[in-house]
């Protein structure tokens, strides 16, 4: 599993999100947003130990390729193990893409300090994205926005706030991180022009236990199956 020490972690502000947690929220995505079917080809712009592209295949299934961008060489072996193409680079320089496009789905945990920079220039102004598009980014709860982020927000509202249940542990640790988290989504054909106004809808999940809120060190990312079945049911009640 991961070597990494909590001070190189933290250095690197690697937060790693545990598995059942983002199966939850694509359960619950895919429940509210109706992606089903085949959403074009998906990106997970920040995808490091690939825990996200396995939750997409887990929810979604195997088609179609998924295309994961990290920018810290460590991680390749996890993306090739995760991720139908694994690319090292910066997702925010538009040569790291090369000629990839009409992504229908892009899904990640992007630096909480670079939240609100994946968006939108990266995706819209880049051209990357289907006209269909959902972009759903993992982040603080709108309660722990920076104020820099919030009016970020509030310019380009995302159609939906997932809030989850509990606090999390992201760096595989006993201690939780205090701070509230949510899937931000914005769905591309229902965008609005910057208004300024925040015109989300927000769903508050039921807490997952807490193992299944903790990130395991132990576990080898990209090298496993998540099996979504244990989270049916009571885990995705919404409120």
């Amino acid at each position: 599993g991961r070597t990494d020490a909590p001070e190189t972690l933290a250095d690197l502000e690697v937060d790693y999100t545990p598995s059942a947690v983002a199966v939850q929220l694509l359960l619950v995505l895919n429940e509210l947003a109706e992606i089903g079917g085949d959403p074009g080809r998906r990106l997970c712009p920040s995808a490091g130990s690939g825990v996200w592209a396995r939750a997409m295949r887990a929810v979604f299934g195997p088609d179609p390729v998924i295309v994961g961008v990290d920018a810290r060489e460590s991680e390749r072996a996890n993306l090739a193990a995760a991720c139908d193409y694994a690319i090292i680079g910066d997702v925010t320089k538009h040569e790291t893409l090369g000629d990839w496009d009409d992504f229908g789905l892009v899904c990640d945990n992007p630096p909480f300090s670079a939240f609100s920079s994946y968006w939108p220039a990266m995706l819209i102004d880049s051209g990357r994205l289907a006209p269909w598009a959902i972009v759903a980014f993992y982040g603080l709860s709108s309660w722990g926005q920076s104020a820099e982020a919030a009016q970020h927000l509030a310019r380009w509202s995302p159609s939906l706030q997932i809030r989850v249940g509990g606090r999390i542990a992201h760096r595989g640790t006993t201690a939780a991180d205090a701070r509230e988290y949510s899937l931000w989504v914005w769905s591309l054909d229902s965008l609005s022009p910057p208004s300024g106004r925040p015109e989300w809808r927000t769903v508050q999940l039921p807490a997952l236990p807490a193992a299944m809120r903790c990130w395991s060190p132990a576990a080898v990312p990209g090298t496993y199956p998540i099996d979504p079945a244990p989270l049916l049911g009571d885990h995705l009640a919404v409120h």
